[in-house]
């Protein structure tokens, strides 16, 4: 307290108001906005998230689906042991096994049916928070029921703000939730001046934590020492389940001395007229005099105060508990309505075919060409290894011929007639021997790209979806490891309007392979938007040649004309595009037009030998041999 003692009533105002855990000044919570896909940017400003998820008919399938999603959303979450899912009237909580998620918001009738949904898995969302960063052994020992609740509002931020860095995405409901319980607020201000001025208190702390935007200002200048206090012992913001309990043990002091100190007062504010005049420049505030400072700069509230015990305090604090959430029935921005989606909108054409925002978080991103959107795809090891077992004996063809002269190397020659001398060999040298020399080379390879673009639209049903996901898990296991080759795979289909791409792998960036595994038939073709996409993702992240195979059975929504218009856009950003035919029955007039090579392939036998040539060229030829003498 030491270091606000000099400032004045106003400069403790604005700094209090200030948000000291640097969260968005919207909803108060903190989410990271570095590397994000941010698929929430599709929807229309203030519609609601969940609107990219679900559109129920009727009440009973609401909650048939919210409970749904509920589980999803836990289970998206990566939690480290499973869970079950329940709904509750009023309560949200966990004990690490089951999860309770309260149905009291789908009874507000004056909130939009979006906002209900967002908020519902809002609060689905935190408890799974809990169950991914809170350790319940730390709190076991702890028996005070004021501490535990002081401690259950800085767990729940950090909690949130662990979720904010690792799941971005999923921090969006959390927006959702907290504005229902502490950000719409009217109607409680008028109830606050008929509480106990420790229940005053008690709120104004928890605003200060979760949602300063419900701080009343006449409390903020009243207790100002007491949140600067709170301030500073939550800074830095602990980062563990255990350093949140010692943290609420201090805020329980400070509250446990308030109390006293107004019970001594008798219950009244401890501002005076002098109070509410505005300092001079400079000086303490009525309320920091000298005389009614102790020895740590805070106030000591005339004098001693008569001590309370523990249990007095839980008594007196009784109805905190409901008192932990703001309720207020009315919205505290009336502008703030949800505007539907259209039948034409994003949220429609996934719902249609099932591609539910695939659990929201790191699953969507808005694509650099007209109506595209980029979809990552869950794993399926099962059929990954499948197909694996199908191509393993064509790993070593094709990686070998890649390896023979595609790997840098360095060599040594000795027993040359010139070069550099063998110091080996003096003896000989001394003896008049002539071939006491050696050289020194190495070979280099210029770095490489290869791109697998992969048709997943519905016509690839059966024999060539299996022929698809075997072609890419030969190049992925037989091009991947090695050194000079960066591989990109990517495959694609559409929905509706949207063109739908899934980036299985680029380049150097973390990948699950077994997300291959999921490389399936649905949907349409849209050739000509994928390998514009894929180009231009590959272009951002490396500026090598690049060798990119089309595979498809050639039969693109734009037909021939506008896959050859994408080839040669993509062919003046350095590439080479090679199309692989699979189990088509189009004539070789119009592959000839779409591409300007190709491979015809009707089982993977003959795909070996011609893939194998066709990358190694691509390969060899940028390489380069030096020698050092």
């Amino acid at each position: 307290m030491s270091n606000y003692i000099q400032l004045t009533r106003q400069q403790k105002y604005d700094l209090l108001t200030t948000d000291f855990l640097d969260r968005d000044e919207d909803r108060f919570v903190r989410i990271r906005t570095t590397d994000r896909l941010g698929w929430e940017s599709l929807l229309p400003e203030q519609t609601p998230y969940s609107a990219m998820i679900l559109n129920p008919k009727s009440d009973r399938e609401l909650y048939n689906n919210a409970t749904r999603l509920a589980r999803q959303m836990i289970i998206s979450m990566d939690t480290p042991f499973r869970v079950s899912i329940h709904l509750s009237p009023s309560i949200s909580c966990t004990d690490s096994k089951s999860v309770y998620v309260a149905t009291e918001v789908f009874d507000d009738k004056k909130l939009p049916l979006g906002q209900k949904l967002d908020t519902f898995l809002g609060l689905a969302i935190h408890e799974g928070c809990h169950l991914l960063y809170t350790d319940f052994k730390a709190t076991e020992d702890n028996r005070n029921m004021i501490i535990h609740k002081i401690y259950n509002i800085i767990e729940d931020e950090r909690i949130e703000r662990e979720l904010g860095e690792h799941k971005p995405g999923l921090a969006n409901f959390l927006k959702a939730a907290k504005y229902y319980y502490f950000g719409r607020y009217e109607e409680e201000i008028e109830l606050l001046p008929q509480q106990p001025k420790y229940l005053i208190f008690f709120n104004t702390i928890l605003s200060y934590i979760r949602y300063p935007a419900a701080l009343i200002p006449d409390n903020v200048y009243e207790f100002a020492d007491e949140l600067l206090q709170v301030r500073d012992i939550l800074t830095p913001y602990p980062e563990s389940t255990a350093q949140c309990l010692e943290k609420a043990k201090l805020i329980y002091e400070l509250l446990k001395k308030f109390m006293e100190q107004d019970q001594q007062q008798g219950g009244q504010s401890k501002d005076n007229d002098e109070s509410q005049k505005e300092p001079n420049d400079g000086k303490p505030s009525s309320g920091e005099s000298e005389e009614g400072q102790d020895s740590s700069g805070q106030s000591s509230r005339n004098g001693a105060s008569a001590e309370l015990t523990d249990e007095e305090i839980l008594e007196k604090l009784k109805d905190v508990i409901e008192a932990m959430k703001i309720i207020a029935k009315e919205p505290h921005d009336p502008q703030d309505k949800t505007i539907p989606l259209s039948r034409s909108d994003m949220a429609n054409a996934l719902k249609k075919d099932k591609l539910i925002a695939m659990e929201c978080e790191g699953q969507l991103e808005i694509g650099s060409q007209e109506n595209t959107v980029l979809l990552k795809k869950e794993r399926n090891k099962y059929e990954y290894d499948k197909s694996l077992r199908r191509v393993r004996r064509y790993i070593p063809a094709v990686a070998q011929a890649l390896r023979a002269k595609g790997t840098e190397y360095k060599y040594t020659v000795t027993g040359m007639r010139s070069g550099l001398l063998d110091t080996n060999k003096l003896c000989e040298a001394r003896q008049g021997v002539q071939n006491v020399y050696f050289h020194k080379g190495e070979v280099k390879c210029d770095k490489v790209n290869v791109a697998l673009v992969v048709d997943e639209s519905g016509s690839m049903t059966g024999l060539r979806e299996q022929l698809a996901r075997d072609t890419t898990v030969l190049i992925n296991e037989a091009v991947g490891g090695l050194a000079n080759v960066q591989l990109f795979i990517y495959g694609y289909n559409d929905s509706r309007d949207y063109n739908i791409i899934y980036p299985y792998r680029e380049g150097r960036k973390p990948y699950d392979k077994y997300a291959i595994g999921s490389i399936g038939a649905n949907g349409c073709t849209p050739t000509d938007a994928a390998v514009l996409e894929a180009a231009t993702r590959i272009r951002k992240q490396s500026k090598e040649k690049t060798l990119m195979f089309i595979i498809s059975d050639g039969n693109a929504n734009g037909g021939d004309e506008s896959v050859r218009r994408s080839v040669v856009k993509a062919r003046k950003m350095n590439f080479d595009i090679i199309g692989i035919s699979i189990s088509s029955a189009l004539t070789e007039e119009s592959l000839r037009k779409m591409y300007d090579h190709y491979i015809v392939m009707n089982d993977i036998d003959n795909l070996a030998s011609d893939l194998g040539k066709t990358v190694k060229k691509a390969v060899l030829k940028n390489t380069k041999k030096t020698s050092n003498e």
